[in-house]
């Protein structure tokens, strides 16, 4: 009985810890007004490509409130965390990357872009495209935060339903210099290491030889030499 009563209360205990994270979860993004207008560029050497590679192109992101909101109602606003985020296309079959309304669980935006400083009239940043970032679709969402970096409102580039205005970002093709490189020294210590191992194998083997010789003509010599010692 006693032990029944000791996993009766250790169950209680592990359901009210996991009431109380329940409780205890982010900001809900369904409970955010969009607030800001947030547009997305593309800066690429390749104008007309349309898309984005990888630590070579960058993103042109700008921000600024809704001009048609009441004035007070950044009184609050304190920064601005701007994030690239994965589009739908880019989260099928792919469970780490899925969307939940609770912020602390989402991972729709696992890059950071920038953190900048409120300011009402907007704000801009220019981000080289890092080269880990894997290939996809892609859409940029700005988060407005207050001073305990606690999410208040948010602003994107794209619809609700996070269709349009998608920026396509190509990763890494190809073999890189670096690569190269590394497969040229590897060769030549590979050359250099066959090389010595023939050198110190042929050395092995002349003093193995010249061992054999010197052991052989002792061995001709010897009976000579105790021959002539007795006769004399």
């Amino acid at each position: 009985m006693a032990c029944c009563h000791k996993l009766l209360a250790v169950t209680v205990l592990f359901a009210a810890l996991f009431q109380a994270t329940e409780v205890e979860g982010g900001v809900r993004f369904s409970t955010l007004e969009r607030n800001l207008v947030v547009n997305a560029q593309i800066q690429s050497q390749n104008v007309s490509s349309g898309v984005a590679k990888v630590g070579v192109d960058s993103l042109a992101v700008q921000w600024n409130l809704n001009s048609s909101l009441e004035i007070e109602v950044d009184s609050e606003y304190a920064s601005v965390k701007v994030k690239l985020c994965f589009a739908p296309k880019s989260q099928i079959d792919r469970g780490w990357r899925k969307t939940d309304d609770d912020l602390q669980r989402d991972n729709t935006c696992p890059k950071e872009i920038a953190t900048k400083l409120y300011r009402s009239e907007g704000n801009f940043v220019v981000w080289r495209i890092p080269k880990n970032v894997p290939g996809g679709e892609y859409f940029v969402r700005a988060y407005v935060l207050d001073t305990q970096a606690v999410e208040l409102a948010y602003g994107q580039n794209t619809d609700d339903a996070k269709t349009t205005n998608l920026i396509t970002i190509i990763p890494i093709t190809g073999r890189l210099p670096s690569i190269d490189i590394a497969g040229i020294v590897l060769s030549l210590f590979s050359v250099v290491s066959l090389c010595s191992f023939l050198l110190a194998e042929t050395l092995l083997d002349e003093k193995i030889r010249f061992q054999n010789d010197l052991l052989n003509h002792i061995g001709v010599i010897g009976p000579r030499a105790l021959a002539f010692a007795f006769t004399n």
